[in-house]
């Protein structure tokens, strides 16, 4: 049965902080084994050890700044169902984006949702849930700013806990490590950005894609096409958003009531960890991906 109520949010907040009360946790590998609750756990990514040099430079260079990861994991989902339970490696997507939060510099791990038993999955991978999410909050029309909006105004409201910089870790995203979010948020700090966010090279090229007008067959983009750009090699380079990462001023989102407004800044990642989960055929990917 799954564990409820605020004495076991509590236990759960304490086991998911013990990997990063010794310091934090380096990374290494392909697999990660998550130490926050006392039973190890093995997911894709890394390989979560004992802090070395590098962890200790990461804590001095984050002192006194305050780093969320939030979670957003409501229960409903049309793609797949219950997809943020689904398993990639034996472990439930939300799980995943837990144990690599924790894994990372963040301060905090704290999931928003609306369902108990996503609450406790979270909670088994070392995340907080001291909130739900409230039923209107979490139906498929609703924008990510209410969500951050209400997860930091009962922060702020309940606890007087006002992060600087917001980590939102969508739970769809299971093969992103702990070094991407690190690298993400240091490219926050460094630049004096607003906000960041993952991209990867896109797979297809608006150059060569089409457009239909009835059946006719016409180019997408007024800029190129496949007759002016024949080859791979002539295409100049464009990314997507990988969803994996976005790293917010808390200050800035607030006061512009929109997640990304400003300075907005890119991390580039790989595309082997740029898999996001929305239909059936991503997870089998993914699921291959991790094995």
């Amino acid at each position: 049965m799954l564990a409820t109520g605020r004495d076991a949010e509590d236990d759960d907040r304490d086991r998911g902080r013990q990997c990063r009360a010794a310091g934090a946790c380096d990374v290494r590998g392909r697999n990660a084994t998550f130490h926050g609750s006392g039973r190890s756990r093995v997911l894709h990514g890394a390989t979560l050890t004992a802090p070395g040099d590098g962890a200790a430079a990461r804590l001095l260079y984050y002192r006194g700044v305050s780093v969320l990861a939030l979670i957003p994991a409501r229960g409903g989902s049309k793609g797949i169902a219950r997809k943020n339970l689904q398993l990639v490696g034996g472990v439930p997507l939300v799980g995943i984006a837990a144990a690599t939060a924790a894994a990372s510099v963040v301060e905090r791990v704290i999931v928003s949702t609306d369902d108990d038993e996503i609450a406790g999955a979270a909670r088994g991978y070392g995340a907080e849930t001291p909130f739900m999410r409230p039923t209107e909050l979490a139906a498929d029309d609703v924008d990510d700013f209410d969500v951050l909006e209400h997860a930091l105004g009962w922060l702020d409201r309940e606890e007087a806990y006002r992060p600087e910089i917001v980590v939102w870790l969508r739970p769809t995203s299971p093969l992103r490590a702990p070094a991407d979010v690190d690298a993400a948020v240091a490219i926050l700090r460094d630049t004096g950005a607003d906000g960041v966010r993952s991209v990867c090279l896109a797979e297809h090229h608006p150059y060569w894609m089409k457009r239909l007008e009835g059946d006719r067959l016409l180019p997408f983009s007024s800029e190129g096409d496949d007759r002016t750009h024949r080859r791979r090699q002539q295409l100049p380079p464009v990314y997507r958003l990988t969803g994996a990462v976005d790293v917010l001023r808390a200050a800035s989102v607030l006061e512009a009531g929109a997640m990304f407004t400003g300075d907005v800044r890119a991390y580039v990642m790989p595309p082997e960890r740029s898999v996001e989960v929305d239909t059936p055929l991503d997870l089998v990917v993914a699921q291959a991906l991790a094995r």
